[in-house]
């Protein structure tokens, strides 16, 4: 579970740095605080999520439960990393973190309903997903932009799509995977289109990637950096048609989450072979 919380922040990472080979703003910091600020976020919504009565029927959250103080300590940490990359950068990171911090304070909520679920965001129906997606999209491509202008708010604003889309795809074939955990009334992709339907749904998502990229090479003709990627979008397509309920853990916490670390990877051999 250690290794999953940090190699999700080193997808978060690598996803920065994606976005920032087109925006030009692909810096330690911004990959830091990046990489920080969703590992403490994930260690937030999952602390809050252990106040929920026994059995705890979810992997992750029954671990946090489990080991609960050393969580709170990490999720401190990753705070204060994630303020320290930044500081003096207020003017970059604000308006994005002025949005996205408050999504994830009300995605949970420290109190319980009725029937002992977490009350907040996350439990308005068909809203789980979605949630997900803005927040990573509002650091990953946000913190790798900077102040927009008028020059780049078209840039972004496609880079943003893009990156919505991806995000929501892997977030649905998440969703998948956490149904017999999920309450019925969360109303999510894999509950309302089935497992088959869901997983196709999220394939799909990575379409958006795969015309993107290929179109910056219709002028230039082939650019390893574009097309590699392009083939890991591909890729992430397979593995979220593979995805579901029956897979082990490993699956999600390892392979899918891999993807996020996969594409600027190929990315990167690309910018090598292109020299």
């Amino acid at each position: 579970m250690v290794f999953s919380h940090v190699w999700l922040a080193v997808g978060a990472m690598a996803q920065a740095w994606w976005i920032g080979q087109f925006t030009g703003l692909a810096n330690w910091r911004t990959m830091l605080a990046v990489g920080a600020s969703l590992m403490a976020a994930y260690g937030v919504m999952r602390l809050v999520r252990t106040r929920e009565p026994a059995p705890i029927t979810s992997p992750w959250i029954a671990w946090v439960a489990r080991y609960r103080w050393p969580m709170i300590i990490v999720t401190v940490l990753s705070a204060l990393v994630a303020l320290w990359a930044v500081w003096g950068l207020e003017r970059i990171y604000a308006p994005y973190g002025l949005i996205a911090i408050p999504l994830v304070a009300l995605y949970l909520l420290p109190s319980l309903d009725a029937y002992g679920r977490s009350r907040g965001l996350r439990q308005v129906p068909m809203l789980k997903a979605p949630l997900i997606a803005a927040v990573w999209t509002l650091t990953t491509t946000g913190f790798a932009t900077g102040p927009l202008s008028a020059e780049l708010f078209p840039v972004v604003a496609q880079l943003a799509a893009l990156q919505f889309a991806f995000i929501l795809g892997m977030a649905m074939a998440f969703d998948g995977m956490d149904m017999p955990n999920d309450a019925p009334t969360l109303r999510t992709a894999p509950q309302m289109l089935g497992g088959k339907g869901a997983r196709v749904l999220a394939a799909c998502m990575m379409i958006p990637w795969v015309f993107f990229l290929a179109w910056q090479q219709v002028d230039t003709g082939i650019q390893w950096r574009f097309l590699l990627p392009m083939f890991g979008y591909v890729i992430a397509a397979f593995v979220l048609l593979r995805s579901g309920a029956h897979r082990s853990f490993a699956y999600g916490a390892v392979l899918m989450d891999g993807l996020l670390i996969l594409i600027p990877l190929l990315a990167c051999c690309g910018l090598w072979i292109d020299g």
